[in-house]
């Protein structure tokens, strides 16, 4: 049973992490699920603070779409809606800043570890692939984050 709320923040989904046991892999990819959503809603506010950081939300937009097929793509998470949280779900992320510099950069990091975890733990191929994937792409997710993914970099158009 999970131990955060239904609207849990990124804080909350990082503890959950770190205490689900990596045999459940159902567990685990839907907290993978639920960490993804919170921080692209804070990545999302970032890029809306300063033109740095709407770089870097350009960088890691694109491992998060890889994140998010990943996970699309097991049998644990088959039958759940994958969708951004709406209104009504806990609103605006309480994270700001450094503090949410931070906090985006511990979720990628435990994401990775616990992923990797649990794909040596699932039962069926396809959890295992999407823990698998999803534990690679959050170091590249880190790594965007920290402006040191370069393939993710993104390069405005040209005016004319």
């Amino acid at each position: 049973m999970r131990a955060v709320s239904s609207h849990p923040s990124l804080s909350e989904v990082v503890r959950a992490l770190d205490d689900v046991d990596p045999h459940d892999t159902a567990e685990v990819l839907a907290l993978l699920w639920d960490g993804l959503c919170r921080s692209r809603l804070i990545g999302l506010f970032l890029a809306a603070q300063d033109q740095r950081r709407a770089r870097l939300q350009a960088n890691a937009e694109a491992v998060e779409h890889a994140i998010a097929v990943a996970l699309r793509g097991s049998s644990a998470l088959a039958g759940r809606a994958l969708e951004l949280p709406g209104p009504g779900s806990g609103g605006e992320p309480r994270e700001r800043g450094d503090a949410a510099d931070a906090l985006l950069a511990l979720f990628a990091d435990t994401a990775q570890r616990v992923a990797l975890s649990a794909s040596a733990h699932a039962e069926q191929w396809t959890d295992h692939r999407a823990c698998a994937n999803a534990s690679t792409l959050a170091t590249e997710l880190r790594e965007a984050w920290s402006g040191n993914r370069p393939s993710y970099r993104h390069v405005p158009a040209r005016k004319r």
